[in-house]
């Protein structure tokens, strides 16, 4: 597990270590939108489930209905049900 509080950060533990689930928040301190994040993922753990996280609901909806389209496999809404997430990742 890794927690990165800016998107170079991210760039940097995504370049250097193997994950099965990214959880990507839209408001990443240096972050295009999560964009950027996301292709980064892509990249480097192209297997990866790739889940998007935001508080937003209308202000974002192209960003993120464009992160869909290129492969966001889930997104989740703060405030975050837990429940729901692990049921997704099938954790429970």
């Amino acid at each position: 597990m890794a927690l990165a509080h800016a998107a170079n950060e991210a760039h940097r533990q995504l370049a250097t270590r193997s994950f099965n689930v990214v959880l990507i928040d839209l408001k990443l301190p240096g972050s295009a939108g999560g964009e950027d994040v996301f292709r980064v993922v892509s990249e480097t753990n192209p297997n990866a489930r790739r889940i998007l996280i935001t508080g937003f609901r209308d202000e974002s909806l192209e960003t993120i209905h464009n992160l869909i389209k290129k492969g966001v496999d889930a997104v989740c809404y703060k405030p975050i049900d837990v429940d729901n997430l692990l049921d997704m990742l099938g954790s429970r």
